[in-house]
């Protein structure tokens, strides 16, 4: 079954019949949307965006034991910080932090970060590849190369209006045809941004591998939503320490935070505030929380 019409943010998985091979289509409108409208940032960095946004949703589905997948690139040069992630539920998050226009040598030797959370007091596992000018497709594939053994292809593309991509990954089993590999991922390379960003799921997959017996799964929607509230924004005031966050709070009468993806205001006044370290001596701190 293919995404329905209505489907303007979806997940699309399938596989080939015949060999061990599974694929996804993603394509993100309105929750695209949401996240430029909280950042607006450069050509450029919104693309890099758009695509990590994309590969954060391609790689989370497999990961059952995962309940959400980040990735997350740190540079010197102009791209200062960017972070995409997606959950097992399909809710999506995002912001880009640049100074400026990024050129591909920019990319050159920064670091991008698989970070995948097991849930509520699970543990966090994180993996890191060095990017090349390449992008962030490229890197992901050497990733899942390097750690994971999977052979792994990725188109992402990414404009003002949607972003979208597609990925082949290669899993346990054994080819019937041992070039199939090579034969569906030259099909899947003459995969266009328009395609991608146009055309419905079951489409693409047709156009691509119109030849092959492909069996196609439930679609599944995809849509904008922060994971912050009070009790993370509790733990990352700890984390930054008693003497920190009460000369802040003798400073300014009140702590106030907004959350840096969804604009979300937080405040906690002196008694909020006083009660986060209760116990804690000075110089003391917490333990930080991934939010």
């Amino acid at each position: 079954m293919e995404a329905p019409d209505t489907f303007k943010d979806f997940a699309q998985g399938f596989v080939f019949e015949s060999e061990p091979v599974l694929g996804r289509v993603v394509r993100l409108e309105d929750s695209w949307r949401a996240v430029l409208s909280r950042s607006q940032p450069h050509q450029s960095a919104r693309e890099l965006l758009g695509q990590a946004l994309v590969a954060a949703a391609l790689l989370i589905a497999d990961r059952k034991s995962s309940s959400s997948l980040g990735v997350q690139i740190q540079s010197s040069g102009s791209l200062r910080l960017l972070q995409a992630q997606c959950s097992n539920t399909g809710f999506l998050r995002g912001l880009v932090r640049s100074d400026g226009a990024i050129h591909p040598s920019d990319l050159e030797g920064a670091l991008l970060a698989v970070q995948l959370e097991a849930g509520k007091g699970g543990s966090t596992y994180q993996g890191i590849v060095e990017m090349g000018s390449g992008g962030i497709g490229p890197a992901l594939e050497a990733y899942f190369r390097q750690s994971e053994q999977l052979a792994t292809f990725l188109r992402l593309f990414a404009d003002e209006h949607r972003c979208g991509g597609l990925l082949l990954q290669r899993v346990p089993g054994r080819l019937t045809d041992e070039d199939a590999w090579n034969r569906l991922t030259t099909l899947a390379s003459s995969i266009t941004a328009e395609e991608v960003l146009n055309l419905g799921s079951g489409a693409i997959v047709r156009r691509l591998f119109g030849e092959e017996d492909v069996r196609l799964f439930q679609p599944s929607r995809l849509e904008f939503r922060c994971r912050c509230s009070k009790p993370r924004v509790r733990n990352v005031l700890k984390a930054l320490g008693r003497d920190d966050i009460m000369s802040l709070l003798e400073e300014r009468g009140q702590i106030e935070v907004d959350c840096e993806h969804c604009g979300k205001g937080y405040v906690f006044d002196a008694v909020d505030t006083v009660a986060l370290f209760r116990g804690v001596r000075a110089g003391g701190s917490g333990t930080p929380e991934l939010h």
